[in-house]
């Protein structure tokens, strides 16, 4: 079961318009913020959304250097 994303319907709205007009345009998605707002969630939810339309995704994060 899927834990519901709460208080991010602009931004998850966005990354649904943004799916829907990707197949005919390039698109691109920019998440920025202060550290703690929410970016990763938003993220893997609009990861999520994307496989439900078929896309294919490839993924990757960054880590913290040494």
């Amino acid at each position: 079961m899927k834990a519901r994303i709460v208080g991010r319907c602009a931004e998850l709205g966005a990354v649904s318009e943004l799916l829907s007009c990707g197949r005919v345009d390039p698109s691109r998605l920019l998440l920025e913020g202060a550290p703690g707002i929410g970016k990763t969630t938003v993220w893997s939810a609009a990861l999520d959304l994307a496989r439900e339309q078929g896309y294919r995704v490839l993924s990757t994060r960054p880590t913290a250097s040494e």
